[in-house]
């Protein structure tokens, strides 16, 4: 599968250009795609791990956004083994 999409939609957050609740469907909506939705739950997670006071995350959360995105870019299956890799 293609991840271009959610890939972009991760770089146009980041850099603070994406609609009021495009993130939040984003995120939010469940697929029966495994490697995207495990995805949208490490995003989801950067506010947690890494909380800031007037964003969604810190620039550490942010910066670990754009390495899951570039993981993503190469594939499900990448991306999977990437996020074991940080989990471990």
């Amino acid at each position: 599968m293609n991840y271009y999409h959610e890939t972009q939609l991760v770089r146009r957050f980041v850099a603070n250009q994406t609609g009021d609740l495009e993130w939040d469907d984003f995120i939010s909506i469940v697929t029966d795609d495994d490697s995207l939705n495990a995805f949208k739950n490490y995003c989801s997670d950067m506010q947690l791990l890494y909380p800031a006071a007037s964003a969604y995350c810190s620039e550490q959360g942010f910066e670990k956004l754009l390495e899951a995105a570039d993981s993503l870019a190469q594939g499900g299956d990448d991306f999977l083994q990437w996020l074991r890799r940080q989990e471990a």
